[in-house]
């Protein structure tokens, strides 16, 4: 006969006994635990289970705790529970093992958490909501721990109301139709579909928040049970391009909030769609690069022909209008063998348009590139636009070029008086500008008078020519009084005459490219002939007809250019 050894079987409260009495004397002692019905023994300090994960813990939500369980969610007669329905509830172990906690209703729906108490001590579970409400009434919720009640103390009650009109909605599975392009307004194909389960009918209307000159609207009469889609139609006419993101929230008793998202598409800048100017394109096609693109002359009203020029979309929206390297400005722009650009012939206020591109397939020649004046103009709306942009580059696809961000200038017209698109000989006026020439901002000069700094008065009209001794000539000065070609530089002209930052203009012709007398080195052309050094940066000067493109750029040199805004 094969014989055991048998052990005390004893509760959890018995066997707790033993080490109350004396845990040095205890320790080693095994007893069978007749309510987790595992083999335990005593370690000096606690009692180990030989059971390991599998043995039942010990589990309960003391009475002072009980305040503290909290039910989420509204519960409806037929209506199945979500990720909205849960209880968070604090438990306290004082034995470890796996666990299954349940809180049933006894009405269709319970909330269930299992997993493994590694450590004793006290912790909040999340036990979520399962089952569909059966009845409209008020249910008391039972707390079990494998199948032990726990908590008998705890009086939490659900209660569980009728719909007045109720739907099921799942966010995951909305539907976008339809083609959504800016500046339409939107048709029959411009739909969202909601999917629904109806627990209770009734008519229900659904809005969206209105974004980027767009919302969704939906209402239905929901008569049937089960499986229904709720169309949400669009309305307006979409601003800008891009991915926007629509919110809204259920009518009736199931509250529900849900988000789609939209991508609103825009061909303004295209050949099919060209626009007035850049800045259109900036306004409404956030989500491009510069490059070019498409515009219509829009001061003309009955142009139909786009043209391409190239947009500086991440500075702001600015046109290229006028674009031209060294050696045009030498071979062909200048009335004497020279780079000065004849004011009188190719002035800013003058139209004199040069291999403009009309074809969808034709290539714009930046070393000789410019639109017709209306086409400068695109600006219906202001007597004292566009802006205009000149510099000085070595790349004139590249609005971050080193040479043009330290050679530039951003000419700000307060009228049409201060416009040289509008007035060609018009008054001497201050223009707020903003620039740099060789690194050096517009108000910064030497001391000093005469031609090389300061004040010079000639026959009482004072002007200024800028000057820096920092390793550079950079000489402009303030020309024959009545020229058409006049250009000064006056960094800091007297506040009751215009203040600073001002450059005062008589045609604003030659801003960067004027060289009737004797100019700096290596800003726009090299002195000395085809041979000189393309970068012997020094403070050479050299007359205007001794000038020559630099050789880089296939001999195009830098390329001066002129965008409006």
């Amino acid at each position: 006969m094969v014989m055991g050894t048998r052990v005390s079987q004893l509760t959890t409260t018995q066997r707790n006994s033993i080490s109350a009495i004396s845990a040095t004397n205890a320790r080693g002692q095994a007893v069978y635990n007749i309510d987790t019905d595992c083999l335990e023994y005593w370690d000096g300090s606690e009692w180990i289970s030989l059971c390991q994960s599998s043995y039942n813990p010990e589990v309960d939500i003391p009475e002072s705790a009980c305040n503290k369980i909290k039910v989420y969610g509204k519960y409806y007669k037929n209506a199945p529970l979500n990720n909205t329905h849960y209880i968070i509830m604090p438990v306290t172990v004082t034995q470890k093992g796996s666990y299954n906690i349940i809180a049933a209703s006894n009405n269709g729906y319970y909330f269930q958490a299992n997993g493994v108490f590694e450590e004793t001590g006290v912790f909040d579970l999340r036990l979520d909501g399962m089952g569909t409400p059966r009845i409209s009434q008020t249910n008391d919720i039972i707390f079990t721990c494998n199948g032990i009640k726990i908590g008998l103390l705890c009086n939490v009650k659900i209660d569980v109301a009728v719909l007045s009109m109720g739907y099921i909605t799942n966010c995951d599975d909305i539907q976008v139709l339809g083609y959504y392009q800016t500046r339409r307004f939107m048709d029959g194909d411009n739909i969202v579909k909601v999917p629904v389960e109806v627990i209770t009918d009734g008519m229900t209307y659904i809005e969206t928040n209105t974004v980027n000159g767009t919302r969704f609207v939906g209402t239905k009469a929901l008569n049937t049970h089960g499986a229904d889609t709720l169309i949400l139609r669009a309305h307006g006419s979409p601003k800008q391009s891009g991915k926007y993101r629509f919110t809204f929230t259920t009518d009736g008793s199931i509250k529900t909030t849900c988000s789609f998202e939209v991508n609103f598409i825009s061909m303004l800048g295209t050949f099919e769609e060209p626009a007035c100017k850049c800045l259109d394109i900036y306004e409404e096609r956030p989500d491009v690069s510069n490059g070019e693109y498409w515009l219509l002359d829009c001061m003309d009203m009955d142009s139909s022909n786009p043209v391409k020029t190239f947009c500086d979309i991440e500075n702001g929206g600015w046109t290229l209008v006028w674009s031209y390297s060294e050696k045009t400005a030498r071979n062909t722009y200048a009335p004497v063998n020279s780079m000065e650009v004849s004011g009188s012939t190719y002035g800013v206020f003058h139209n004199v348009p040069r291999n403009r591109v009309t074809t969808e397939n034709g290539t714009v020649n930046y070393a000789d590139y410019r639109l017709n004046r209306s086409e400068w103009q695109n600006f219906p709306n202001s007597t004292s636009r566009p802006q205009l942009k000149v510099r000085i580059t070595d790349n004139p696809t590249d609005m971050n070029d080193e040479w043009a961000l330290n050679n530039y200038a951003v000419i700000s017209p307060r009228n049409t008086a201060d416009n040289p698109l509008e007035n060609r000989y018009g008054p001497r006026e201050n223009v707020p500008t903003a620039g740099k020439i060789y690194g050096k901002r517009w108000e910064v000069k030497s001391s000093g008078g005469g031609a090389y700094g300061g004040w010079d008065e000639v026959s009482g009209n004072r002007g200024i020519a800028i000057y820096s001794n920092d390793g550079f000539c950079t000489h402009w000065d303030w020309g024959n009084i009545g020229s058409s070609t006049q250009f000064e530089v006056l960094p800091n002209r007297n506040a009751s005459t215009g203040g600073n930052n001002t450059i005062a203009m008589y045609n604003l012709n030659n801003i960067f490219g004027w060289f009737g007398e004797t100019q700096s080195n290596h800003h726009f052309g090299k002195c000395g002939g085809e041979s000189e050094d393309d970068y012997n940066f020094s403070t050479k000067t050299c007359a205007g007809s001794s000038l020559v493109p630099h050789s880089f750029n296939n001999g195009e040199g830098r390329y001066l250019q002129w965008f409006v805004r």
